[in-house]
Formats: structure tokens, sequence, C-alpha cells
């Protein structure tokens, strides 16, 4: 007699409940089957209840088994710790219950790693990127952040919604710091602000643009990982942080920043319009900042001062 082919579904832990239930609901119409599931500790939904459920067998490879089984090494593991999601991707640790929201979504920094990397001086050095992020009407404010190799900071953060007011702050920021580039949003309420200061030739260095236009719903130059450019931005500017630092006050809207990874496994912030629903105010001064991540770091560090890079590795 030949075998009885069993049915047997596998899901991950990036499949969400609404699609789990799908695949329940076709093992219901066979008798002979299984459910066999395999993912990492990345959300608290069906795989996370699945991991406590007794009527399942379980089975735990986490990075200390593979070091045990010769696979890696201590080295990588002390590596990847300082990386984002170590704790979900290495060590099988579900986040905690208060760090998910009820949408899939984690904190992209939480307070106590924030809190380090705030100072209240900063000299920053190395070649000097400003992202502008203009306000609307409303609570938000008009925000320009000044960033350099190894740190960050302020330089202008008021209640603006006179666009063309804006285009002053930035034009005398400009005359302070002389940025290497400066990025703007380029639709929406930041449209007027990056026209107008196209029109400027002081914002033209021997014939070329400092001014960047930036896009934040643009497909992500890494777009395997990514959702799309704002992703990518946060995300780069999640790893600069661990190594650098942030002076003075106000970046506590950095905390309100959220991302999840989605079915596609690619990594997605959560969108203002969601957060708004939520009675969360837009993370005005995270977004100036993030602007400065528009180009990577190796693009970046390819026109710095060889002497002025520190060795972070």
């Amino acid at each position: 007699m030949a075998p009885v082919k069993k049915r047997r579904p596998m899901t991950e832990a990036l499949i969400d409940d609404v699609q789990y239930v799908g695949i329940l609901r076709m093992l219901g119409g066979h008798k002979d089957n299984f459910l066999f599931e395999i993912g990492n500790a990345m959300r608290r939904n069906h795989f996370f209840k699945t991991s406590l459920d007794p009527k399942f067998h379980h089975i735990n490879i986490d990075c200390y088994q593979g070091l045990k089984e010769g696979r890696i090494n201590e080295s990588f593991i002390e590596e990847m710790r300082s990386k984002p999601m170590f704790s979900m991707l290495y060590e099988n640790k579900f986040p905690a219950q208060d760090a998910v929201d009820s949408s899939g979504y984690s904190p992209l920094y939480f307070d106590t790693e924030l809190q380090n990397r705030i100072k209240p001086s900063v000299e920053i050095f190395g070649e000097l990127r400003m992202g502008c992020d203009v306000a609307g009407e409303g609570s938000n404010y008009s925000v320009i952040t000044l960033r350099g190799k190894n740190g960050a900071k302020i330089v202008y953060r008021e209640h603006t919604p006179d666009t063309m007011a804006f285009v002053s702050a930035i034009i005398k920021a400009y005359r302070d710091y002389k940025p290497y580039r400066i990025y703007i949003d380029k639709v929406g309420i930041g449209k007027p602000v990056y026209d107008r200061l196209r029109e400027l030739p002081e914002m033209y260095d021997n014939g070329e643009c400092i001014l960047v236009g930036v896009m934040a719903g643009e497909s992500a130059e890494d777009k395997e990982n990514f959702f799309n450019k704002r992703a990518e931005m946060y995300w780069r500017q999640r790893d600069w942080l661990q190594v650098a630092t942030l002076e003075g006050d106000n970046w506590l809207d950095l905390l309100d920043v959220r991302y999840k990874v989605q079915s596609d496994r690619k990594i997605k912030i959560k969108s203002k319009d969601e957060m708004i629903k939520e009675g969360v105010y837009s993370p005005d001064v995270a977004d100036s900042l993030s602007l400065t991540f528009y180009e990577s770091e190796t693009k970046f560090a390819e026109n710095e001062v060889s002497s002025f890079i520190p060795d972070y590795d």
C-alpha cells in the first residue's frame, strides 16, 4: 500500500494571525495531518502562543546551541549582541508584552539606550549633513538637525507654520555651519520650502546643488530588506546611534518611532497617519535627523578627511 500523504503547512512568526487562521482552516478538512511552525521570536502573535502550547512538540535552537555544535563562534555572537533584535533573532526571546503594540510594531529605540546616547555637549567632527523637517499646522515643530560623523545636535526647533520663515531659518543655519549637504522633504508641506531654496544661488557650490530633495515613500536602495526609503533611513540612523552621541534635550520623540518586520521580511516604520490615529504627534526631531541618512554612510565616508574617522571596529 502506498504511504498516505499528509498535508504539512509550514508557517512563520511573520505570518499574521488572519493568514494563520486560513492555514488552520485548510487543515480542518483532513483527518491525517499535522502543523509544523518554524520561525524567530519576532512577535507575540500566534507563533508566541504556539511556543507555550503543550500540544506542540517544541524545539528551541538558539545561538548558544549553535555555539555548542560549532556552527558559529563566540566572537560572532558578541559582534551581533550590539545589533538590533539580538534577543529575538539569536537568543529566541520574544519581546516583552509592552514592547509590541496591537499592530505588531516594536520601538526602534528604548528609553535606557537612548538616554545613554544623550550628552549635554558634543564636539561634532567630520563632514556635516543638515536635515530639515517642515511643520504644518497644529502642534508640529519645524526642526533643523546637524549631524557629523560622531554626533548630532538640534540647531532649530520652532512652531513655524510660515514655510517662508523656515526658509530663512535654513539659510541662517547653512551660513553658520556650512554643511556638505542639506536634506529636506520635497513632497507635501516641504515642497514650497524645497522649491524656494533651489532658486537661491547660495544653495549651489561650484555649480552643484547642495540641497537634496527627499521622498520618504520612494523605494529603498536595499529593496530586499526595507519597505521604503523612510524605513531604510531610520534603520541607518539606528545603526549609527549605536556609536554616536546626541547633544542636548528634545530627542525623546525618537522613542515614538516604531518598526515591524512584515511577512515579506521587509522592515517598515509605522506611518505618521497610523501614529496620529493613536494620538501620537509626528516625531519631528526624529524625522529631521533621519533625513540626513538619505545617502549611505559609505558615500558619506568617501568625502571624509581620513584622520577624522574614528575606528569603531
